[in-house]
């Protein structure tokens, strides 16, 4: 005949891991849920413009910007380093100019895969792209410094909807 084990312990030790296992749930969705807010505000707070087809472009970013980005993509998409500016301001050195962003990973992958970056259908998405990135980075900062969703919900805000971001797009 067999001794009976006793068990307790392992019940006992179970009964604690759930709690925490459903704590550590909650935590991740509270995180994703303030993921998916910092996208969903991007995509409201841009979708008037994307709706009825205008550009999200204005100010610097119709005279100075675009034509800077669709420079660099046209020479990067052929080959060559964007070095010296011709057609632009009357002529100077791009390669060096840091607001020409040639060497930034999103105006990179926009040169590998789109030949004519200067349309509307091509450049809305690709700043809604930008910023919805700014947001989730923001998030993705306050939680590093250990802020709970809130706060980090709130820098995204700051960080993506501020005048100079939306003023350089």
């Amino acid at each position: 005949r067999e001794t009976p084990v006793n068990d307790s312990w392992r019940s006992f030790t179970a009964g604690e891991e759930i709690p925490a296992r459903e704590a550590e749930r909650r935590g991740l969705l509270r995180i994703a849920m303030c993921y998916l807010a910092a996208a969903a505000l991007v995509i409201v707070f841009f979708s008037p413009r994307l709706i009825e087809r205008s550009a999200l472009w204005m100010g610097d970013s119709l005279h100075l910007y675009v034509p800077y980005r669709v420079f660099v993509t046209n020479r990067l998409h052929a080959g060559r380093l964007p070095q010296w500016a011709d057609q632009l301001v009357g002529g100077f050195p791009i390669l060096s100019d840091p607001q020409s962003g040639t060497f930034f990973p999103l105006n990179l992958a926009l040169a590998a895969t789109v030949r004519h970056a200067g349309s509307s259908a091509v450049m809305d998405p690709f700043h809604l792209l930008t910023v919805m990135l700014l947001a989730l980075g923001g998030v993705f900062l306050a939680r590093s410094f250990g802020l709970g969703s809130a706060g980090a919900l709130a820098c995204s805000i700051v960080v993506a909807f501020n005048g100079f971001t939306i003023t350089h797009l």
